[in-house]
């Protein structure tokens, strides 16, 4: 318990402290989380997940304790080795019909899974678009992480906390079994209980109307287009690839063939027109995310290729982060106008882990589309992303001041420390 209080009081008596920059901030994991599951099929994964509620939130939550105390756990408990290892584990102790428990660990698991995979969509296709287009904005000591999370949640609402769920004596075992690091099982609860303590404050914030403007105005661009259906890699669009990567993980605890289904999700999708053509363009990047991370020494022009309808050959970079699920392509000359575009992949792409992916490819077209008769718009309509609801957080107008020196201390609390990322061309 004093361990608990002076962290608290550590945080209180560090709130100048700045924040970096990327990645989602925690109420935008759980509502991709929330968003992911409710993109899922009717069937057993969904039920599964819909009854063990409280140990899917906590693992959405978990990865970012590490950060919360400083501990390297967070780092460890983002990427798929060790979320691997976690389902290596599940395996080695139950099978289907799972029972409850197991049910409560690959619940667990799938919200880890989330949020690891929908910090490398948010960092390698929406903030490259943000770096570009939020270039000068004014920032803010809480980062774009905690500016973008109170935008976010001023759109659709405040997913609240959840009460606390944790299986932290495994995990500190797998930590020291898996990656050599040790780690006490009362610092993993004391991290998890300071990022719900952000969360409040997030949801505090986005309360208070003057806050709201200034956190959005921050980053005017990332804040602004949170919820935007056209944008690659914001929270909603990362939804439907977290539910693809869900059923992959899903049908390796059933034992069944790997990577099945290598391509979880692009941007653009398949279908729509219209997409942008221009080299110099950060908007004409092509993005892709795999079921698994790649090996990046099997990653380049003898694996992925780009051709337009008439069959050139057409030339680009390709952009890989941390984690390596997903693949962004920027044409060096600019894509071919009016045409559309395949993207072949493999053979001899390759996982992290050794094995072969599939060869398969997907499409997008440069084609403007069709202009609609008395269609006057050039944005899409944005819609609702989820239902706006009460976060019951004590915030509000009369106390923004609190609230506003509580976000400074955002800084350590739920912010992954940033890859490097590379660039190779094809």
């Amino acid at each position: 318990m004093h361990s608990r209080i002076a962290r608290t009081l550590g945080l209180l008596l560090a709130l100048s402290m700045p924040a970096t920059a990327g990645a989602n901030g925690n109420e935008s994991h759980l509502w991709v989380t929330v968003w992911a599951r409710d993109a899922l099929p009717d069937g057993d994964l969904q039920d599964l997940l819909e009854q063990h509620d409280l140990p899917l939130q906590n693992g959405t939550n978990f990865p970012d304790g590490g950060y919360a105390i400083d501990d390297g756990y967070g780092e460890i408990a983002h990427w798929e080795p060790f979320q691997s290892a976690y389902l290596d584990w599940i395996l080695d102790h139950y099978a289907p019909p799972w029972s409850a428990e197991a049910g409560e660990h690959i619940a667990f698991l799938m919200g880890m899974a989330s949020h690891g995979m929908s910090d490398q969509t948010y960092d390698c296709a929406y903030l490259p678009r943000s770096d570009v287009y939020d270039e000068g904005s004014p920032g803010t000591s809480i980062g774009r992480d905690g500016a973008t999370d109170v935008a976010l949640v001023g759109a659709v609402g405040c997913a609240d906390p959840p009460s606390q769920w944790l299986p932290e004596d495994l995990m500190a075992e797998l930590m020291l079994s898996h990656a050599g690091h040790e780690v006490a099982p009362d610092d993993i609860r004391d991290g998890n209980t300071l990022v719900a303590f952000s969360m409040h404050i997030i949801c505090g914030a986005a309360e208070d109307d003057d806050l709201l403007a200034e956190y959005t105005a921050a980053y005017p661009w990332a804040g602004e287009h949170q919820v935007d259906p056209d944008q690659p890699g914001n929270p909603p669009n990362t939804a439907p690839v977290v539910a693809a990567y869900w059923q992959e993980l899903w049908a390796r605890l059933h034992g069944e063939t790997p990577l099945a289904m290598p391509l979880l999700g692009q941007y653009p999708p398949t279908g729509p027109q219209g997409w942008p053509a221009a080299d110099d363009s950060i908007d004409a990047m092509v993005s892709f995310v795999l079921a698994r991370g790649v090996d990046m020494g099997t990653v380049g022009p003898e694996t992925i290729a780009v051709q337009d309808e008439g069959g050139n050959v057409v030339p680009f970079e390709i952009h890989a982060c941390y984690g390596s699920h997903v693949l962004g392509l920027r044409p060096t000359t600019g894509w071919t106008a009016d045409s559309i575009h395949t993207v072949t992949v493999g053979p001899g792409l390759s996982t992290w882990d050794g094995l072969d992916f599939p060869a398969f490819d997907f499409a997008f077209d440069t084609t403007p589309p069709p202009v609609l008769p008395g269609d006057t718009s050039d944005t899409a309509d944005t819609g609702d992303a989820g239902e706006p609801r009460d976060c019951g957080c004590a915030a509000s107008g009369s106390n923004a001041t609190g609230v506003s020196l509580a976000l400074l201390g955002l800084g350590l609390l739920g912010y992954r420390r940033r890859h490097p990322t590379g660039s190779l061309d094809a």
